[in-house]
């Protein structure tokens, strides 16, 4: 990935700066530590709909009829841009050629510091969203229940035609600052180049967000006896579990493990379904700062006996720990991701926003390659052994 610098602006904002000189592409993203989580009942959905909304309106005076459609000005860049958002956190990225990277800098800054809020593109986006599918797709209310980590991320379209945009205004105002941001980049850039193309974001207040949520692991402990498991998504299974409990070993040996159990059962975890596998199609491991994941995609219509056998033999891998191969299978492919990010500026991009996201740091490459060769087979199963003891699972057949 080359040299990493981290440093920040007296606001706060984090500058991190993954320079590989010859890199062609350059790639850059703002994440902001603000998500459902945050969310008011009055104001479910807000984040999302921001992020929307930050991909319309102008840029600022480039054009003589007072800026640029910022959907054009993005195309225009070449390469790519997108925006995300979770319970914890939103994200705007791209990746482009290097010649165009200041101006991508320029249109990303802007993006986040003036969504767009008239009338026309609240309602535009509002309807959009709604269409985007029902608040139970992407809620945890069944699994913790009143706790604002099960807020919906999309939200509730009723609620969404509530919100008057000068409170919409004001939230962000109060939630897009210093403390909150971290403007990481991948490839040609240098910390310099990075602090140059960011100054604007030392305009913020300087407040910080939430620390990660550690009551969650109370949570867990509680719900097993009243959790409304019918309610899980439908065609999945798996296990939420609090996320510091584990620390950076314990993070290596479980994605390990996430690698190693795939094998064993036939899944693929890259999302890829696998031709022939009768119960699993996918298996993802997902961070956060305050929860983790462990999930399955169930082969469609599969019953109940078909999930209590996926269950039974990952109990016996648990107690039995890994075979060697499919381990060390696993470590290798974990070994090549990370060789493969000083020719990947996007995909160094990708996992240096979740780092922050979850501890508020960044790693180099070898780092991760030393994190990940010192794993023993031992570890990787106490792992997945402490993980699920911990855990709460969703979506298995219940008494």
């Amino acid at each position: 990935m080359g040299e990493l610098s981290v440093s920040s602006f007296p606001n706060g904002v984090m500058l991190i700066a993954a320079h590989r000189p010859t890199a062609a592409t350059q790639a850059l993203g703002l994440w902001v530590r603000v998500g459902a989580r945050d969310e008011p009942p009055g104001l479910a959905g807000a984040t999302h709909w921001l992020e929307h909304l930050m991909f319309r309106g102008n840029t600022p005076g480039a054009a003589a009829n007072g800026g640029e459609p910022r959907g054009r000005a993005l195309a225009r860049l070449g390469g790519q841009v997108n925006g995300g958002v979770g319970r914890e956190a939103l994200a705007l990225q791209g990746w482009v050629p290097r010649e165009s990277a200041p101006a991508l800098a320029g249109l990303l800054i802007g993006m986040l510091r003036e969504p767009a809020l008239t009338v026309q593109a609240l309602d535009a986006e509002r309807v959009r969203i709604s269409r985007e599918g029902g608040a139970g797709t992407r809620s945890l209310a069944w699994a913790l229940p009143g706790h604002a980590l099960a807020n919906p991320i999309p939200g509730d379209a009723r609620a969404l035609a509530k919100i008057a945009p000068e409170a919409l205004r004001q939230w962000w105002r109060e939630h897009c600052t210093g403390g909150r941001i971290a403007a990481i980049a991948a490839g040609a850039w240098d910390a310099a180049a990075l602090c140059a193309a960011c100054v604007e974001l030392r305009e913020l207040p300087a407040q910080a967000g939430p620390e990660p949520d550690a009551t969650s692991s109370a949570w867990l402990r509680l719900v097993p006896a009243s959790g409304d498991f019918a309610a899980a998504p439908a065609g999945t299974a798996g296990w939420l579990l609090p996320g510091p409990v584990l620390g950076e070993a314990g993070e290596w040996a479980f994605r390990l493990a996430e690698r190693w159990v795939a094998l064993a059962l036939g899944a693929e975890p890259f999302g890829a379904p696998v031709v022939g596998a009768p119960v699993v199609s996918r298996l993802e491991f997902t961070r956060g700062a305050s929860l983790w994941s462990l999930s399955l995609a169930l082969a469609d219509t599969v019953p109940a006996e078909a999930a209590r056998t996926l269950e039974d033999a990952l109990g016996r891998l648990v107690a039995e720990g890994p075979d060697p191969v499919a381990l060390e299978a696993a470590r290798c492919g974990l070994l090549a991701q990370v060789a493969l990010e000083a020719d990947d500026p996007p995909g160094a991009l990708a996992r240096l926003g979740e780092e922050w996201i979850v501890s508020g740091a960044a790693r180099e490459r070898e780092a991760l390659r030393s994190g990940i060769t010192a794993v023993s087979a031992d570890a990787a199963q106490a792992a997945l052994r402490e993980a699920l003891a911990r855990a709460l699972p969703f979506g298995w057949p219940r008494p």
